[in-house]
């Protein structure tokens, strides 16, 4: 699941992305920044806490940082490429006044900003489907076929939903047209998730969007870490918010995470919500999916209860489940298989 990092010049995304990977990217760069991000979890940290593994690992994204659109250059071919090339698009939306970096926009608006953004991926996708609807329905005068005929449809209904202003997301895709989508590669198929970077004063303020102040967050970051929850107390803030947003971003990519465990490590891993316990065997091992035979599981709840596994399994809590069972977030598995 790669995440984009997408914003307008001088939005703070590049610094959001610094803050998220650790790595020092330069701001002026014209190409994207690429790292990783662990996915905050404390239920990770109390497994820990129980088992005190070796070695710890939590679910993590793929973040791309995506140069910012310029409001006076209308055409950002280059920024559509590389939006092309993520699932999901985190898009920072600027709320902080700064001498050093004026905002392009020459006002704070996060509202305008947002539309900017979402109005130009409406925009790519509207051309798109008018210089294809053309060319199919010449075509079909010559020689009309079933093929021609399901793509027309759909993209006479992408015309429509598109002319409303709206995203493709709202359109009802069936299966015969699925292999269309997939090579039009919509970019308003793509989730959008609009963050606020805001100054100080208002980090706590009533936001239409999740909200939080990289500049905050970057000075706190330097503090040592027995010093840091003592200032996020002092500014009201009762987690850092990019653990919120890191969070936030996980749910919406439609991922969930289940858990390994024991004196060697303990682990999240990540997978598609609905997958079953053969597909997410297989996440761990190849040879576990191939090999399996069933996977014992134990939700979080029932082990937080118990706090140990063998207590749980005395009390009925740890169930046998074959390989269609859909894992749930939070399950505690122990795959068991024969190659």
């Amino acid at each position: 699941m790669k995440i984009g990092i997408a914003g307008l010049k001088y939005s703070g995304k590049t610094s959001l992305f610094k803050l998220l990977t650790g790595i020092d990217v330069s701001f002026e760069k014209a190409e994207v920044n690429r790292g990783i991000t662990k996915v905050p979890d404390t239920r990770i940290d109390f497994l820990s806490s129980i088992y005190e593994p070796k070695k710890t690992t939590f679910a993590q994204l793929e973040l791309v940082d995506i140069p910012g659109i310029d409001p006076e250059n209308h055409n950002n071919r280059k920024f559509f490429e590389d939006i092309r090339k993520v699932d999901l698009l985190m898009v920072v939306l600027r709320d902080f006044d700064s001498e050093m970096y004026p905002n392009p926009m020459n006002s704070n608006d996060y509202k305008r900003d947002y539309n900017v953004i979402r109005d130009e991926m409406i925009i790519q996708d509207l051309t798109l489907v008018e210089k294809r609807l053309e060319n199919v329905e010449k075509q079909i005068k010559k020689l009309k076929t079933k093929d021609l005929e399901i793509e027309q449809g759909l993209l006479k209904k992408a015309l429509d939903i598109l002319n409303k202003g709206e995203f493709l997301t709202k359109m009802e895709i069936k299966e015969e047209e699925e292999q269309y989508v997939r090579t039009y590669a919509f970019f308003t198929l793509k989730i959008l998730l609009p963050v606020i970077n805001t100054s100080e004063e208002n980090i706590n303020k009533e936001c239409d969007f999740p909200a939080f102040s990289v500049q905050v967050e970057s000075e706190i970051s330097e503090l040592p870490e027995s010093e840091r929850e003592m200032f996020y107390e002092e500014l009201g803030i009762k987690e850092p918010a990019l653990n919120k947003i890191v969070r936030h971003v996980y749910i919406k990519s439609g991922l969930i995470s289940f858990f390994t465990v024991g004196k060697d490590e303990v682990r999240a891993w990540t997978i598609d919500q609905g997958t079953n316990a053969r597909k997410a065997a297989g996440k761990i091992h190849s040879d576990l999916e191939k090999g399996f035979i069933r996977a014992e599981t134990c939700s979080y709840s029932d082990f937080l209860e118990h706090k140990d596994l063998n207590k749980a399994k005395n009390d009925n809590k740890v169930r046998v489940e074959g390989k269609e069972y859909i894992v749930k977030d939070g399950d505690i598995l122990n795959i068991r298989f024969n190659v």
